[in-house]
């Protein structure tokens, strides 16, 4: 079951929710002072998902603390980033209109 949780919520369900919501917020067309911080708290959380859940298991019941890896900070920060480049695109695209 666990591992089956990890399949679906971490590794489907959050990259999807994390993409969706940075093209919402690209279509905002929030200032640039504020849309850089969209990625990074995107990403910090999808790390502390991780942490808060799986890794703190595993400590509890092993007594072995595993931590994520920068690939995870890297990749949930790319997907925000190209997720806010698509919102941004068809924002654009739709006040053209």
């Amino acid at each position: 079951m666990a591992m089956l949780h990890v399949i679906v919520v971490q590794y489907v369900s959050l990259p999807i929710i994390i993409f969706v919501f940075s093209i919402i917020i690209g279509i905002q067309r929030l200032p640039l002072r504020l849309a850089w911080i969209t990625p990074v708290l995107f990403s910090i959380t999808y790390l502390l998902y991780s942490l808060l859940t799986l890794s703190l298991a595993q400590f509890v019941l092993a007594g072995v603390a595993s931590f994520p890896d920068i690939v995870d900070f890297i990749a949930a920060i790319l997907l925000s980033t190209i997720g806010m480049l698509i919102g941004t695109g068809a924002g654009k695209l739709c006040k053209k209109e």
